[in-house]
């Protein structure tokens, strides 16, 4: 057969059968039945776009469930209906976590939706203290309150732990931390009525009458409220719980696990027996002034605050603490030693 006449070139086919019509014989045609003589094949697979049920798909449905390849959120696994209850682009049928869109993020075998470590791997789901959090990620793990008053000193350990007091101080060495404890010297006259706090004196002598106890004045400095701060360097002479303005909070950081929990340490100096904090949000790291931050906690004593709120997308969120008490507060400097100014709270 002579190519000019020949509709299969390069394809031996004598009889010329065409049933379809076209410039193709049904030997070289890839739409044998359907007039196609462009032989459009977007895919590339045998068949020609014109009778291809799934032109984009070159394995056509490989799992035969009416859903192409390049549609079907599960190619390899028949489900006709799609189903995909955590939105996340696998079908239910071949999502090995379909409550979980993240798929196990940190890949430890176990879903986030069940996972009491989402973000850290831990297969075996340890839980000592039984508080749903495991102990991979669980800061106190032998605390279930999980260091309730945040001073970062777990529950267990912890002696004063509905108070916070980073320091620990015991000054009696009772096992109750200053903070909590109604006599601090265990003398037996408590806390609010003992004119020497934190020297025994179960007699409460004061041969000056000045409300500091003979036991704690030895002829220092006056100290009226006791704090052992004298008069002279005390910005609040008269109340105990105050004596100079905190220093700063550091380490602010989110809680380990958690992308709303931000947690900071009291600071070293704080001035009083429990500082106040503000925790305010921007969406600048230089400027937390009125109109462009948000207060996300107001005098607080806990060290730690929660944040549900998530940055919009291609952007982020910047954090910082001010410490305060009644002589003052700071939220420390920038990189010239000038003061930060953050927004009044609330």
């Amino acid at each position: 057969m002579l190519d000019a006449v020949d509709n299969c070139q390069a394809t031996p086919n004598v009889n010329q059968a065409n049933q379809d019509g076209d410039a193709r014989g049904d030997a070289c045609d890839n739409c044998a039945a359907t007039p196609n003589s462009g032989q459009e094949n977007g895919d590339g697979d045998a068949l020609g776009d014109a009778c291809d049920a799934c032109p984009n798909d070159p394995q056509n449905d490989a799992d035969a469930d009416g859903v192409c390849g390049n549609a079907d959120n599960c190619p390899a696994a028949p489900n006709a209906g799609q189903e995909n209850l955590d939105g996340d682009g696998l079908g239910d049928a071949c999502d090995a976590c379909p409550n979980d869109p993240f798929n196990d993020i940190d890949a430890d075998g176990v879903c986030r939706d069940v996972d009491n470590c989402i973000t850290t791997a831990n297969p075996d789901q340890a839980d000592s203290d039984g508080d749903g959090k495991g102990n991979a990620c669980d800061r106190c793990a032998l605390d279930p309150q999980n260091d309730e008053d945040s001073d970062l000193v777990c529950g267990n350990v912890d002696n004063c732990p509905a108070f916070p007091n980073p320091d620990q101080a015991d000054n009696d060495l009772d096992a109750t931390g200053d903070l909590c404890d109604v006599d601090d010297d265990n003398d037996g006259v408590l806390d609010g009525a003992d004119n020497c706090r934190f020297v025994a004196n179960p007699g409460q002598a004061d041969a000056d009458a000045d409300g500091t106890g003979d036991a704690c004045e030895s002829g220092g400095p006056a100290d009226a409220d006791g704090d052992t701060v004298p008069d002279a360097t005390d910005c609040r002479p008269a109340d105990p719980a105050v004596w100079a303005a905190p220093g700063d909070a550091t380490n602010l950081r989110f809680d380990a696990g958690s992308l709303t929990l931000l947690r900071w340490t009291a600071p070293a100096a704080p001035g009083g027996t429990s500082p106040a904090y503000d925790l305010a949000r921007s969406g600048a790291p230089n400027d937390f002034s009125a109109g462009a931050a948000t207060c996300v906690a107001t005098n607080t004593a806990a060290t730690s605050a929660a944040d549900p709120a998530p940055p919009a997308a291609g952007t982020g969120f910047f954090y910082l603490v001010r410490t305060e008490n009644a002589c003052g507060g700071t939220a420390g400097t920038d990189s010239a030693l000038a003061p930060r100014t953050v927004r009044p709270c609330p």
